[in-house]
This record gives structure tokens, C-alpha cells and sequence, in this order.
């Protein structure tokens, strides 16, 4: 379905597969490179075609999302954003985009969203501190109902978790971050 409107974009990740393969550098901590290959494979998955499935295989008209929601997506990582951005509308969500905290602040003042996809190391304003302005914000502001914000961890430690609950995260999720999982925590906003 969304495979057929986005054909010539397929053509045009072909040369980043490429050149991912030839440029990517081992990294030196084991979960930046289980990552990086992660990510690699799923680049080469959906420029290939298979992108309609998630890494545990599990095919896309499985995973329920409440069709229309309105996601923000806050990461600084382009790469990141354009395959997140790429998911979020396979599972049929409305999405935009902010490279950083502030530029989230931003949004969410403009724009009523349902969910806030929030990475939490980022220039400016990480994303911890914009959840902690996001959730003050709403405690001054009366009947305004309370953002589901889902943070987003390059690692899975209990700490990185536990640092996402204190700043008012509704959900962790560690990078590389699946379709099957996505709209697991998507499920959550419902």
C-alpha cells in the first residue's frame, strides 16, 4: 500500500545503502555495532522491498495502531528520522518532524499531537529536559490532556530506563527501535 507511493524513493536509498557499506566503521562499544548493523540491515531490507516486515519478521497488518494518530518525532540523526518517519507511516500515523528539544517545545506549542517520539541525546535541548519543560507545561495549562511521550535510547540499560521515568516519559525504547515494537509502544497512546 505504501510500497507503491514510495518507488522512486526506494530507488533514491539504493546509493545510502552503498555508501553505508563502504563508509560504516566498526564502532568500539558492542552496542553502537549490534546498532549499526541493525540499522544497516534494515536500510538494505527496505531498499530491497522487504521493509513491510519488522526484524522479528511479523508482517505489518498485524500491528494495530489507532489510525491517524498525530506523532511528533524528535531526533537529530537524519538517517534515524527518514526510516522512523518512513515506519510511523506504514503503521498510518500523521507525523512531523524536530531536530532537537527546542525545536519540539516548539511544535508541540503550535500543534496538538497525540505522542511525542523523543530521542534523549540531542543538541540544544536533550531530550529529557524538554520532556520535564513538555510536562510542567501541561501542569499550568488546566484540561489540556497529558502527551504520551515515548523516549528513545541508543542503550538498554535499567538507568537509561529509569532516567526516561523520572523526566515524565510514558515508555523507553532502545535503538534500533522495530516496526513490531514501535507499535507496541504506539499500542500504549491508544
Amino acid at each position: 500500500m505504501y510500497l507503491a507511493r514510495l518507488g522512486p524513493l526506494l530507488f533514491r536509498w539504493t546509493p545510502v545503502c552503498n555508501w553505508f557499506r563502504r563508509n560504516a566503521k566498526p564502532c568500539s562499544r558492542k552496542v553502537k555495532t549490534r546498532y549499526s548493523e541493525t540499522l544497516f540491515s534494515q536500510i538494505r531490507g527496505f531498499a530491497g522491498g522487504s521493509f513491510l516486515q519488522s526484524a522479528e519478521g511479523v508482517a505489518d497488518d498485524t500491528l494495530i495502531v489507532k489510525p491517524g494518530l498525530r506523532i511528533l518525532l524528535v531526533e537529530d540523526n537524519l538517517l534515524n528520522q527518514k526510516l522512523l518517519v518512513l515506519m510511523l507511516k506504514q503503521l498510518g500515523c500523521e507525523c512531523d518532524a524536530a531536530m532537537d528539544g527546542q525545536e519540539a517545545l516548539e511544535a508541540v506549542e503550535r500543534r496538538c499531537y497525540d505522542v511525542v517520539l523523543m530521542d534523549v541525546q540531542m543538541p540544544r535541548m536533550d531530550g529529557w529536559a524538554a520532556t520535564r519543560e513538555i510536562r510542567r507545561r501541561e501542569g499550568l495549562a488546566q484540561g489540556k490532556p497529558a502527551l504520551y511521550i515515548i523516549g528513545q535510547t541508543a542503550c538498554a540499560t535499567a538507568d537509561d530506563a529509569a532516567k526516561c521515568r523520572d523526566a515524565g516519559m510514558d515508555v523507553h525504547l532502545a535503538k534500533p527501535i522495530s516496526l513490531k515494537r514501535l507499535a507496541e509502544a504506539l499500542a500504549g497512546a491508544n
